[in-house]
């Protein structure tokens, strides 16, 4: 064997390596996007449990009815712009 017969079998292997490694590649991008994606699917979910929270929230008419909603859910309280205290009467 001369020494184009190894040059030959050389450059194969190393275009086997390429392709192989850029199919590695593409594999490991597609699994990112689908992992994307499915982050984008559970923001989603969280931004219409929120709006339901804030509808819900807000077709109650008395701060009382707010109060005991709050409390009822286990949800944090959140301060309000310049206002320091809120007095409730049940």
């Amino acid at each position: 064997m001369n020494k184009f017969n190894f040059f030959v079998i050389f450059a194969s292997f190393v275009i086997v390596i390429l392709f192989g490694s850029a199919v590695f590649i593409n594999l490991n991008i597609k699994n990112s996007k689908t992992e994307v994606e499915r982050l984008n699917d559970e923001i989603n979910d969280i931004k219409q449990e929120i709006k339901r929270q804030k509808i819900e929230i807000s077709s109650l008419v008395s701060p009382v009815l707010v109060i005991d909603y709050i409390k009822k859910n286990d949800l944090k309280a959140v301060k309000l712009k310049n206002v320091t205290y809120i007095y409730v009467e049940k």
